[in-house]
C-alpha cells in the first residue's frame, strides 16, 4: 500500500527537527515512495557505494582485477576497506585512480543524473535509483553484486545506530558532524526495496546523532513493514 507508506514517512519526516529526505524505490516494479527526495545533498560516504560498483564494471570490462594495485593496494582490500570500515584513504585513492568525471559520468547514466563526485552532491532519489539498479542486477555481474552487498551487510555506521533488527540490512553509512544518511536494501522474501534516507541539521539548529538514528530506524521499520 504506498499510499499508506507515503502517509507514514511524511509524519516520519515531520515528526523531527531535522532537515531529511527519503526515497524507497520497490526493486523490478514501477513503484517510487519519495519525501522530499530531490533536494540535493551533501552525500558523505554513502557514495562510496557508486565508487565500488563502478571499481567492479571496470573489472567486468577486462580493465583491471581485483588483485591489480592500486596505490600499493589490491583493488579488492580497496573497495573492502572502503565500504567496510568507510576508510576514507582507500576512497580516494580510488576516485584518483578511476577519475572523478568518468565515476561522475558512470553514476549519470546509471540512475543518479544529480550525482556530481566533486563536490559529492546527489539527490536521495538518485541515490536510491543507483541502488537500485545494481540490486537489480544491471550494472554488475551476479558474483559482484552478492560481493559488494555482503560488505555492505557488514559495514561500520558510525553515529547511526540500527536496532537489532537492522544489524545485517544491506547498507552504505554517511556522516560529517552535521548530518547522518543511510542508503541501501531491504530484502524480504522474493520483495526487495532499495532506499536512501538522508539528514541533516534542521534550520533551527541543535543537531544529534540520536535523532537522526531514531528517524533512520522508523524509517527501515515502516518499510519493512509494508513488505
Amino acid at each position: 500500500d504506498t499510499a499508506a507508506l507515503q502517509l507514514t514517512l511524511e509524519a516520519i519526516v515531520a515528526k523531527y527537527t531535522l532537515d531529511s529526505a527519503v526515497s524507497i524505490q520497490a526493486v523490478g516494479e514501477d513503484i517510487v515512495t519519495n519525501v522530499q527526495a530531490d533536494a540535493e545533498y551533501i552525500a558523505a560516504s554513502t557514495t562510496k557505494a557508486i565508487v565500488a560498483t563502478y571499481a567492479l564494471s571496470q573489472v567486468e570490462k577486462g580493465d583491471i582485477t581485483l588483485q591489480s594495485t592500486i596505490s600499493g593496494t589490491s583493488l579488492q582490500t580497496h573497495i573492502t576497506r572502503m565500504i567496510v570500515d568507510s576508510n576514507n584513504a582507500s576512497w580516494y585513492a580510488l576516485l584518483e585512480y578511476f577519475g572523478y568525471s568518468n565515476i561522475t559520468a558512470y553514476a549519470n547514466a546509471n540512475g543518479a543524473p544529480s550525482f556530481k563526485a566533486v563536490p559529492n552532491t546527489i539527490t536521495p532519489a538518485d541515490m536510491a535509483k543507483f541502488i537500485h539498479n545494481m540490486h537489480a542486477g544491471t550494472l554488475i555481474n551476479k558474483e559482484h553484486q552478492t560481493f559488494l552487498e555482503g560488505l555492505m551487510s557488514t559495514s561500520y555506521t558510525g553515529p547511526i545506530k540500527l536496532n537489532d533488527s537492522f544489524s545485517s540490512v544491506i547498507r552504505k553509512a554517511g556522516w560529517l558532524s552535521d548530518r547522518a544518511h543511510l542508503t541501501g536494501v531491504v530484502v524480504s522474501g522474493d520483495k526487495a526495496v532499495s532506499y536512501a534516507i538522508y539528514t541533516q541539521v534542521g534550520p533551527n539548529g541543535g543537531y544529534t546523532y540520536a535523532n537522526s538514528s531514531a528517524l533512520i530506524n522508523d524509517v527501515l521499520t515502516s518499510v519493512t513493514a509494508a513488505l
